[in-house]
C-alpha cells in the first residue's frame, strides 16, 4: 500500500544516506562524487515523490477535519445562538453553553492528539511488519537428545549447501574431507570457492541442505548450538571490536578470564605491546577519544580471544590478513602454542601461510578438487600446483620489479 512505499522509499534513503557518507573517502579516491551523489539524489527525489502522493492522497479529507477541529467555535456559537433564541429558561442555558465554550477546545486538542496518533500509528505497524519478517525467520533446530563429543576431528561428508531459499545455485556440491584433531587443515583455493562457506557450517551458522558435518563422529545438529559454540574458536577476516575497553573485548571469548589470562593471552596474540601504549592501557575505550586501533591491532585482538577462549576447535579466516612480515612470523609462533591438540581449520588466501599445514584441501566451485600435503600437491600437478607456481611467479615478478627501479635510480 501506500504506507509500504513510503517506509521503502525512507528506508533506501536513509541507506543511501549512510553509505555516501562511510565511502566518501572511496568516493573521492576514484572521483566519483557525481556519480554517487546522483544516487542519493536519486533516493531523495523517489522519497519526496511518495511522500507528496501520500499527501495529496489526504489532501481533502485532513483538510475538511482540520478545518473543522480548528474553527469549531464558528459552528458552535451560531448553533448556540440559535438554540439560546428558542430557549425557554435562559439561566440553564447559559449555564450549559458557557460549560460547551470552555469544553469545545480541549475537544479539538484530543481529535488534533488522535488524528495524528493515528498517523503514527500506521507507519509502526509497518515497522512491525518488518521486523515480524525478520523475527518470523525459522530458527536452527535444537536436538531433542542432544549429545556431546569426546574427540574433535571434523568430517565434511557429501554436504551441500546454498544460501538461495529455493537452492537452485549451490555454494558447496558434495564436499567431502576429514580434518584430524592435533592438525593443521588449510583451505585454500580462488575466490568465491567455498573456502568460507565452509569455515561458517563448521560452528552451525547455517544449517546444510545435504550432507552432514561432524565433530568426533557426532553430527553438529545433534548438539546444542551453545554447546557447539563453546568448542569452537573463530577468527572472523573482518574483525568486530565493541565499544567496550580492550579488556573486555578480549574477554569475549571467555567471560570467567582473569586480568592475568587476559594479558597472558595478548602477549602470545603480540596486542601487549600497543595496548601499553594506549592512554588508559587496558583499560582504553576503543573508539573514543581518537583511540582507533589498525587492521592488523584489531586483528591480533581477535586472536588473543581465541587463545583466551582455548576451544578445542579453531577455525582461521585468513587470521594473519593484516599483519606485516614481522609480526605475522610472531603470531605463527603464537599459533604453535594455541594449536597443540586442537583441530585446527585455516581458510587461507595466501599460499605462503600454509606451507606446513598438515593437510591442504583445494576448494573449487563448491567441489574438492584435491587434498594432500604441500609437497604431494606440488609433486601431483594438479590445481594447487598450478595455483603454486602462479604465486611464485607473482613474487618473482614484484622483485625483479623493485630490482629494475633500484637499477634504473
Amino acid at each position: 500500500g501506500m504506507m509500504d512505499n513510503y517506509q521503502k522509499s525512507l528506508e533506501d534513503m536513509n541507506n543511501a544516506s549512510v553509505e555516501y557518507i562511510r565511502g566518501i573517502s572511496v568516493v573521492k579516491a576514484f572521483r566519483q562524487t557525481v556519480y554517487s551523489f546522483r544516487r542519493l539524489h536519486d533516493t531523495i527525489k523517489a522519497y519526496t515523490t511518495v511522500v507528496i502522493a501520500y499527501t495529496l492522497s489526504w489532501e481533502n479529507s485532513f483538510s475538511l477535519l482540520l478545518a473543522l477541529i480548528n474553527n469549531i467555535y464558528l459552528f458552535v456559537l451560531p448553533m448556540g445562538i440559535l438554540i439560546g433564541m428558542r430557549a425557554s429558561d435562559y439561566n440553564a442555558f447559559a449555564s450549559s453553553f458557557i460549560f460547551y465554550l470552555l469544553f469545545v477546545p480541549s475537544i479539538a486538542s484530543v481529535l488534533s492528539k488522535v488524528m495524528y496518533v493515528s498517523t503514527n500509528s500506521m507507519q509502526i505497524l509497518s515497522g512491525v511488519e518488518a521486523m515480524d519478517e525478520v523475527l518470523d525467520e525459522p530458527q536452527l533446530p535444537q536436538p531433542l537428545h542432544p549429545k556431546i563429543v569426546t574427540s574433535y576431528d571434523i568430517a565434511f561428508e557429501d554436504v551441500h549447501f546454498s544460501y538461495d531459499k529455493d537452492k537452485e545455485t549451490e555454494a558447496l556440491s558434495g564436499v567431502n574431507f576429514l580434518a584430524k584433531q592435533g592438525e593443521v587443515t588449510a583451505i585454500v583455493g580462488p575466490s568465491g570457492g567455498g573456502k568460507s562457506t565452509i569455515a561458517h557450517l563448521i560452528p552451525r551458522f547455517f544449517d546444510v541442505s545435504g550432507g552432514c558435518i561432524t565433530l568426533g563422529g557426532v553430527d553438529v545438529r545433534e548438539t546444542p548450538t551453545s554447546y557447539l559454540m563453546e568448542q569452537v574458536s573463530f577468527v572472523f577476516q573482518d574483525v568486530f571490536l565493541f565499544k567496550q575497553s580492550v579488556a573486555e573485548n578480549i574477554r569475549l571469548g571467555n567471560q570467567d578470564a582473569t586480568d592475568e589470562q587476559v594479558m597472558s593471552s595478548a602477549k602470545a596474540a603480540r596486542c601487549h605491546e600497543f595496548i601499553m601504549a594506549l592512554p588508559q592501557r587496558y583499560d582504553t575505550v576503543i573508539g573514543t577519544r581518537g583511540v582507533h586501533l589498525s587492521g592488523g591491532e584489531r586483528q591480533r585482538i581477535a586472536i588473543a580471544r581465541a587463545i583466551v577462549k582455548d576451544a578445542p576447535v579453531v577455525v582461521l579466516d585468513e587470521a594473519t590478513a593484516f599483519a606485516d612480515p614481522e609480526n605475522e612470523h610472531l603470531i605463527q609462533k603464537a599459533f604453535e602454542t594455541l594449536m597443540k591438540n586442537k583441530t585446527v581449520i585455516i581458510i587461507a588466501h595466501r599460499l605462503s601461510t600454509i606451507r606446513s599445514a598438515d593437510k591442504i584441501v583445494v576448494v573449487e566451485d563448491g567441489l574438492v578438487v584435491e587434498e594432500d600435503n604441500h609437497e604431494a600437491l606440488l609433486s601431483a600437478g594438479g590445481r594447487y600446483a598450478e595455483m603454486w607456481r602462479v604465486y611464485n611467479e607473482t613474487t618473482t615478478w614484484t622483485m625483479n620489479r623493485k630490482r629494475e627501479a633500484m637499477q634504473n635510480a
